[in-house]
């Protein structure tokens, strides 16, 4: 942890004092060895809301599980599909050597094996229409398997160097519609590997250094996996959900973790955790030592920094996924025919004055208010979110909007 600041003092030009940043590093637990050292990895459902869910036909395909994503066409019997999942860019430069491993369940009940592909692009860019790319077919073994098995480590070297995005294709028919389940891939070349805990910290910039912030712990891997790594518990998959709930672990927690089980009466801390709700996103929660025992002061708290110190701020940051914007396409195909297409065809709004197809403030938040709607129904009157999507101004890249939740029940702008 010694050279973090050093690392962010090369990496980040120009920062502002008070600027805060979430250092993620992994600590090895012992010795390290050379081997085979992942460049890119991506897990599921962790890693979903960074990788495009492009529908070309059909209303099945890519869905998010608890611990992978699946292409399925089955829905009562068979139906026709073909829907693609591409990662964000992945930059190889200098890199040499490469392999490619999965880890991934294939059922094909009776399917032809030819119904799922992985493919490789080195001139796709992302928000584009796929088809207008060159795609190359990575050749694996697509013998049925009835569990999650690793592949073994596929040559790769066909991109040493490369800058390219990899897709899951997966096909259906009316008649044969086999499941193919994934759990993670990785890209990988000659380094250094052993065993390690995916640890975190957070900095600030106090004008002139990088600085490790006091009172605020983020929990590793290592620290879920203390709670159990059975169903149901947050070493599963490494979070908590609606389903396994922070507050029945981390007081205990707390309680048996140097050096805060003899923390003093009302000493503060924040933990930071990840959480999984549809997307696996940060969150964190104020806990003070109150009669000799650590207790959350409010469930899933949010917080910021003025610069000074903490403060609570319930805005909730959520980042469409790609369904997101399949399902405001649909939702609004027969109000704004034309911007709606154009959304469900390129998962980006397009923001350019001319054209048919421009979403403007008042229609951006008719389709902002309609996710969050049925991503938080129950939202009460005072709630903010700050909404993050894609947008198409001559080129693609994020906007993020703020909106709060009115007394009317309606979502406006901040």
């Amino acid at each position: 942890m010694a050279d973090i600041p050093e690392i962010l003092d090369d990496a980040i030009d120009s920062p502002e004092e008070g600027a805060i940043i979430l250092a993620r590093y992994d600590q090895f637990f012992d010795e390290p060895v050379v081997g085979l050292a992942n460049i890119y990895q991506a897990s599921f459902p962790t890693n979903y809301g960074d990788f495009e869910n492009i529908d070309v036909q059909g209303d099945q395909g890519w869905t998010v599980g608890t611990g992978n994503v699946q292409g399925s066409g089955f829905s009562g019997g068979a139906f026709a599909n073909e829907d693609w999942l591409i990662s964000p860019e992945i930059d190889l430069s200098g890199q040499s050597g490469l392999k490619f491993q999965i880890n991934q369940e294939v059922d094909l009940f009776g399917s032809p094996e030819d119904f799922f592909d992985i493919i490789i692009s080195t001139d796709y860019n992302t928000g584009t229409d796929p088809m207008a790319a060159t795609w190359t077919v990575l050749d694996f073994d697509k013998t049925a398997y009835g569990d999650l098995t690793l592949s073994p480590d596929l040559d790769f070297s066909a991109y040493d160097g490369e800058t390219i995005h990899v897709a899951f294709k997966y096909t259906s028919t009316d008649d044969d519609s086999p499941r193919w389940r994934i759990e993670s891939f990785a890209i990988k070349t000659i380094g250094v590997e052993g065993e390690v805990d995916n640890k975190g910290a957070y900095y600030m910039y106090d004008g002139s250094i990088w600085e490790a912030t006091e009172d605020v712990y983020y929990l590793s891997k290592s620290d879920y996996d203390s709670m159990g790594e059975d169903s149901g518990r947050p070493g599963r998959f490494n979070n908590f959900s609606s389903s396994v709930n922070p507050e029945d672990y981390l007081p205990k927690f707390l309680s048996m973790t140097p050096p805060y089980d003899f923390a003093q009466e009302e000493d503060q801390l924040f933990v930071i955790y990840r959480f999984f709700n549809g997307s696996t996103v940060t969150r964190g929660n104020s806990y003070s030592v109150i009669n000799g025992e650590w207790v959350p002061y409010q469930t899933q708290l949010q917080f910021g920094h003025d610069g000074n110190k903490w403060i609570p701020d319930n805005t909730i940051k959520y980042t469409f996924l790609p369904s997101d914007y399949g399902f405001v396409s649909r939702e609004f195909e027969t109000i704004y025919p034309d911007p709606a297409s154009n959304l469900g065809r390129f998962s980006s709004f397009d923001r350019r004055a001319s054209g048919g197809n421009i979403w403007n403030n008042d229609m951006l938040l008719e389709a902002v208010a309609s996710v969050l709607d049925i991503l938080n129904p129950s939202a009460e009157v005072g709630q903010k979110y700050s909404v993050t999507f894609q947008v198409f101004t001559g080129s693609v890249g994020p906007e993020t909007i703020a909106v709060i939740k009115g007394e009317d029940g309606v979502w406006a702008y901040q």
